[in-house]
């Protein structure tokens, strides 16, 4: 069972995932070393997860065509009922865990291994789905995805012109006309490296199906800018009502401290 970067990312080498990071390039590798991920997490691990309320049913996500089943569905008294949930799959809905590494300890070291090597905030998801169709419909992620398919197979379409670096919260974007510039179905063992901002829809193939995803969230100067603004709700000279100062000489002695301010609140980021 890995629990490394380096044996996560293979064939590729650490250089050469990361210039696929950096450049945020669409890549896919079929698996060389089909059973390299057995004992990570099975999707009869993964049910079990659920069934025996290890995951509380408020953090488990039951989703179809991006719809998602309401917790009365599956749930008797607040906890997980089996014999409901599997009546759910039988219609094709998927099991959506996010963040999975809580839940799974060797999932969480090796998460905290890639966040080791990329120096980034590191989760992982999983997605659990029986029957056709898939748990989203087509939509694009803020944060590059690292995709490993685990059990079964599922079907990816990925569209061009990607939402360029995209961040949460954005207005919303126009999905891409046309067709899908790749078009794979995954076979256990297979690797996807999804970039942020790529319209994308999966369907999935015969049975059930498992793919795990490394969710890679990079610091950006958005975070800067919010905790700017934590920051600044703590400053009374930040409350102050800037209609209220009719003195000229008032209203430029506070805007000029306001931005003295401001540029001390930047150097210190």
């Amino acid at each position: 069972m890995i629990s490394r970067f380096q044996e996560f990312v293979a064939p590729f080498s650490p250089d050469q995932f990361f210039e696929i990071l950096r450049e945020r390039k669409l890549v896919f590798r079929r698996g060389t070393h089909l059973g390299r991920m057995d004992g990570l997490l099975s999707w009869d691990a993964m049910l079990q997860l659920v069934e025996s309320g290890k995951v509380p049913a408020d953090k488990v996500r039951l989703l179809r065509n991006s719809s998602r089943s309401p917790t009365v569905f599956f749930t008797d008294g607040g906890k997980t009922n089996p014999e409901k949930l599997r009546q759910l799959f039988e219609k094709g809905v998927s099991l959506v865990i996010e963040p999975v590494e809580r839940y799974v300890p060797e999932i969480q070291k090796l998460c905290d291994d890639i966040a080791a090597a990329c120096g980034e905030h590191i989760m992982a998801g999983a997605v659990a789905t029986t029957g056709g169709g898939g748990a989203f419909v087509q939509h694009y992620d803020p944060e590059d995805f690292a995709i490993v398919q685990l059990e079964g197979s599922k079907r990816w379409r990925v569209y061009d012109t990607p939402v360029p670096d995209p961040v949460r919260d954005m207005p919303p974007q126009l999905a891409p006309a046309g067709e899908p510039i790749f078009d794979e179905m995954l076979q256990p063992g297979d690797f996807l490296f999804l970039p942020a901002g790529y319209w994308h829809c999966c369907e999935n193939g015969p049975g059930r199906s498992l793919h795990i995803s490394m969710v890679f969230r990079p610091p950006t100067g958005i975070q800067g800018v919010q905790t700017l603004l934590t920051d600044a709700m703590d400053d009374p000279i930040f409350r102050r009502p800037l209609t209220r100062l009719h003195d000229p000489t008032e209203r430029a002695a506070h805007l000029a401290a306001l931005k003295a301010r401001l540029l001390k609140m930047i150097d210190r980021l």
